[in-house]
């Protein structure tokens, strides 16, 4: 069956959910419809509703609390399922699917439900009244999991005065690593953060809005990655493949270093990927049901895509380069297809106007990203983009791609390895042609599920399963934040991974920022901003409390303008004494080093922090000079 995931975003109004592009693209592509309540309209009383079907009077959830008569007591935020009345929707879904598999990512009542994985908020409660927060869940390692890799529970930005984007954050972080390590056939989770600004001010107030947008940032790479998965399965059921077929190409991808690694960190290449599987199934399905009004679709969703990357763009042109050459021709040939390309081309005009009115900066980003180093790295890349231990099982999907009997989909397969080609002649990236591999796996899928289907039958799923449970050990390993920031560089992941340790020091970062502006006279300090060596550690000053506005030369910071009014002194981070950046400012002295903490070597370790009196003239006559692209 296919995964459900179930999201409790608390507070979604139809007003807020157009300041929320991810959500309200599901909705636009999928359904919607408007929820009624229940009284009390309280979160409590509304979970256990949504989970029985039943009103309060059955279920016996009155509000957040109530007043327990046998105990004379009134009892807030209670957390054992055993209150909740009636029958639970998955106890009602194992009735037909006995196996049927469930997580609860804090959904209220979660303690003692019976359900796969359970996280829920819990804190701990000390002899001399303190509270330190913390988290309960089932199985009681996963706590050990979660923690370790994403931090102890933020509790306190969950309710109370502080309350705010970290504890949703953290919650769809754990969700995604369930959903990706473990496969839930359903996934609940719960996202309160509309609800605090929502009550702080109201729902038609900016921080409403503001919220909003926020809150949908946070769980895009949790939807990407999910819609990818389920495309993956999708393009398998398009080649012809049965359910098991699907299911093996949906838990291949979903256990590929691509799927953990895009799907844990918020990048283009993570809605890259989701795009282009999403044009492929709509090409695939225009190709094999006659029907070419799919080619409308696949040009609006290659339009969408465009204004996230333009890559997707030359891998369209790659398949459809091939369709012309191996066919089917006439579908390319149709009102649908010419229609869909004229949505595409719409989609492309912002980012090429943007690009023609600025000087076509990405060419010189393009440049400075091409190498031999990229070179020798292309085809190794390919074979762990999923898993080394799944490459008899891609290798096989690829060769069948190439085959005749493949019909349509052959196309693919060969704009593949044009694709494949194209980025080795290029020096670009071997991620780069991430976009084609899921169709690549569901063809993987339909080979996996014929392999088995002969021969030894329980010893060939023990090793297709070995397989796959491997790989998404290492790749969860690899690629997501599991191993403690301690022992990252002495394991070798954050060589296999530079990511992985992209993401340690940035509190610590800050820190020395906010020391370096605490060496300026007290009378200095509200006119001081930050010039940074890098997008990154501009936008960490940025994110940061109490510290200076940020600037950067690097690629798309350049853009936006410099501090011409300040006056003040700067503080520059990344920028060693005597490069050529630090010549553009005067009196300049060292103010002291950027140090992780873990003696992790990452692109700020040991960064150099500057206080200067200022820039040699004036910011709009040095900026030009600081602008650099790569």
């Amino acid at each position: 069956m296919k995964p459900l995931l179930v999201l409790d975003v608390v507070g979604l109004t139809p007003r807020l959910l157009e300041h929320m592009p991810r959500l309200n693209g599901i909705a636009a592509n999928g359904f919607q419809a408007e929820l009624g309540t229940v009284l009390p309209a309280v979160t409590c009383s509304a979970q256990s509703t949504f989970l029985t079907g039943e009103l309060p009077s059955v279920h016996g959830i009155v509000g957040n609390g109530w007043y327990f008569r046998d105990l004379g007591e009134v009892f807030l935020w209670r957390q054992h399922n055993g209150l909740v009345g009636g029958e639970k929707i998955w106890q009602t879904a194992r009735r037909v699917r006995p196996e049927l598999t469930v997580a609860n990512v804090c959904w209220w009542y979660a303690m003692g439900a019976d359900v796969n994985w359970t996280v829920t908020p819990r804190p701990i409660y000390h002899a001399d009244g303190r509270k330190d927060p913390d988290c309960y869940t089932r199985p009681p390692a996963l706590r050990d999991e979660l923690t370790t890799a994403l931090g102890t529970f933020p509790l306190f930005s969950y309710w109370g005065a502080n309350a705010g984007i970290a504890s949703s954050a953290w919650i769809a972080k754990a969700a995604e690593r369930i959903m990706a390590r473990h496969h839930p056939d359903m996934t609940l989770v719960y996202l309160p953060h509309l609800d605090y600004d929502l009550q702080r001010y109201g729902p038609s107030a900016p921080q409403a809005v503001a919220a909003a947008r926020e809150l949908d940032e946070t769980i895009a790479p949790l939807l990407a990655t999910g819609a990818t998965v389920v495309l993956a399965g999708v393009i398998a059921g398009l080649m012809g493949g049965t359910n098991r077929a699907r299911l093996l190409a949906s838990g291949m991808w979903a256990v590929g270093a691509a799927a953990l690694i895009t799907g844990h960190l918020l990048s283009t290449a993570t809605f890259d990927v989701m795009f282009t599987a999403g044009v492929t199934a709509c090409l695939l399905k225009a190709l094999t049901s006659g029907r070419p009004g799919w080619m409308l679709a696949a040009g609006a969703v290659l339009g969408a895509g465009l204004l996230n990357k333009l890559l997707i763009g030359i891998v369209v042109a790659l398949v459809c380069a091939a369709l012309l050459i191996l066919g089917p021709r006439r579908p390319l040939l149709t009102w649908p297809a010419l229609a869909g390309g004229g949505l595409a081309v719409l989609g492309a005009v912002p980012y090429l106007i943007w690009q023609s009115t600025h000087g076509w900066p990405q060419s010189r980003v393009a440049e400075s990203i091409a190498g031999e180093g990229n070179r020798i790295g292309v085809l190794p890349i390919q074979l762990v983009l999923i898993s080394i231990f799944l490459t008899p099982f891609l290798g096989a999907g690829l060769v069948r791609l190439l085959r005749r009997s493949a019909g349509p989909a052959r196309a693919f397969g060969y704009a593949y390895l044009a694709l494949v080609v194209l980025v080795l002649v290029t020096g670009g990236k071997g991620y780069y042609a991430a976009g084609l591999m899921p169709v690549i796996v569901a063809s993987a899928g339909l080979v996996t599920d014929g392999w088995l289907a002969r021969g030894r039958v329980r010893l060939r799923t023990a090793l297709v399963g070995a397989a796959v449970g491997v790989s998404l050990v290492l790749n969860a390993i690899n690629g997501l934040a599991i191993t403690p920031v301690s022992r990252l560089q002495q394991s070798g992941i954050n060589e296999l991974n530079p990511e992985a340790g992209e993401q340690v020091g940035w509190p610590e970062f800050q820190a020395a920022v906010r020391a370096a502006v605490l060496t300026l006279p007290p009378d200095q300090r509200d006119r001081a901003v930050v010039f940074a060596a890098n997008y990154a550690e501009a936008a960490a000053v940025g994110l940061g409390s109490g510290l200076p506005p940020a600037f950067s030369g690097h690629n798309g910071y350049a853009f936006w303008p410099p501090p011409a009014s300040a006056t003040g002194p700067v503080i520059l981070t990344g920028f060693a004494p005597g490069r050529a950046a630090s010549r553009h400012f005067t009196g300049c002295r060292v103010a002291g080093r950027v140090d992780n903490g873990y003696g992790l070597d990452n692109d700020e370790q040991g960064a150099i922090l500057q206080v200067c009196d200022g820039p040699t003239g004036g910011w709009t006559e040095v900026w030009p000079s600081l602008i650099h692209y790569d």
